[in-house]
């Protein structure tokens, strides 16, 4: 059976509404973080350090960014986020296909979008790959190859030029360059 591998940012939806409440919460400055990311800086640890008076590792701020995610997720505060043609086929298609994901994004909030979208139970979660369980960039190629040595017949789906890199570096040939109005034609 083909595996459908896909990212999740700026493939299955856009996470910046997240992302910015995330930042909001811990820092209470909406246009700062507002101006940083449209002048196209979208680290959000970077945003953090640049608005924050005081400076953190980016693995300290991982673990600010997630008691975050967790204390929204609490208050039912997170916000909507739109869902893109890919999770309409997702749902189409599930019983055709194996899915698996990569994302640099953490575990918790992935499963949290999936189950959002009424298709976590279709992904196989423990080879799917994320910042929880593989440290590496995409574009290195070394969290690609982590799922290429259980699935050999992939299709991914991403709109990101350095996940098409890494794709390629782990011997993944089939690859399509998605946008949140992509309309998906297999």
């Amino acid at each position: 059976m083909k595996t459908i591998l896909c990212d999740i940012d700026g493939t299955l939806t856009n996470m910046w509404p997240i992302e910015r409440a995330i930042l909001i919460s811990l820092l209470n400055d909406q246009v700062k973080i507002d101006k940083l990311y449209e002048n196209g800086i979208n680290d959000l640890s970077k945003i953090y350090n640049m608005v924050s008076k005081k400076k953190i590792r980016k693995s300290n701020y991982e673990n600010k960014h997630n008691k975050a995610f967790l204390k929204l997720l609490k208050s039912k505060k997170v916000p909507d986020i739109p869902k893109y043609p890919l999770v309409k086929w997702i749902l189409k298609n599930k019983n055709n296909y194996v899915f698996v994901y990569a994302t640099g994004g953490q575990k918790l909030k992935t499963e949290y979008i999936l189950k959002k979208f009424k298709i976590l139970k279709y992904f196989d979660l423990k080879n799917s790959v994320n910042k929880t369980n593989c440290r590496f960039k995409k574009i290195s190629g070394l969290p690609f190859k982590k799922i290429k040595n259980v699935y050999s017949n992939i299709l991914f789906f991403t709109d990101s030029n350095d996940d098409v890199l890494g794709a390629k570096k782990a011997g993944i040939k089939k690859i399509i360059k998605v946008h949140k109005n992509f309309n998906i034609n297999i």
